[in-house]
């Protein structure tokens, strides 16, 4: 089915979920794009999930799913869930603490059409507060700015799209990397 499926995975943090969200439902580029947002909750303490789905109840939305795994799976078991039960041809993956920006959908549509898969890049501005995340979305977006595409060997899925039968052929992430930061994704990469 023609549309994208957004899925974000989270653990303990109802917050940064719903600004997540908050972020997605205001896209100006989704204005006529059908999509969903499935948030898949990695078995998070009762306090934070119970938090999670009264925020979302009270975001009023009829195009998003919570999911809860019955045991903590780490990031890919929990974007594999999601990528499972989505419905749209298109999975864009966003970690609970990513927002998008305005064009960054577009620009995503506008592309996947001659790849596979895309990621996008860190803004110069970062959200979390600190020198390491400033330090941090600095290196990132430069490094990663230019005024052209190129090829990248690892599938950043904080904020990245990939068609649904390239996801499902690649059989997802291999959910037995549950050790340090972005393993999983790096090991998709290399795959893909």
């Amino acid at each position: 089915m023609h549309g994208i499926s957004f899925v974000i995975p989270t653990y303990n943090n109802s917050t940064l979920t719903v600004d997540c969200i908050k972020s997605i439902c205001k896209l100006n580029d989704l204005k006529n794009i059908d999509y969903e947002i499935i948030v898949v909750d990695d078995f998070s303490d009762n306090f934070f999930f119970d938090d999670l789905k009264k925020e979302i109840i009270n975001l009023n939305l009829n195009n998003i799913s919570l999911l809860k795994n019955d045991k903590n799976m780490g990031p890919s078991g929990s974007r594999n869930k999601g990528a499972k039960n989505s419905k749209f041809e298109y999975i864009f993956f966003l970690d609970y603490d990513t927002q998008i920006q305005d064009g960054g959908i577009k620009n995503f549509l506008d592309k996947i059409v001659n790849c596979d898969a895309l990621v996008g890049i860190y803004d110069f501005v970062p959200l979390n507060k600190g020198s390491f995340a400033l330090h941090k979305a600095y290196l990132n977006h430069f490094h990663s700015y230019r005024n052209n595409d190129y090829k990248f060997d690892d599938f950043a899925a904080a904020c990245g799209g990939i068609k649904k039968e390239v996801f499902n052929k690649l059989r997802g992430f291999d959910e037995n990397i549950k050790w340090g930061m972005d393993y999983e994704c790096e090991e998709f990469g290399h795959r893909l």
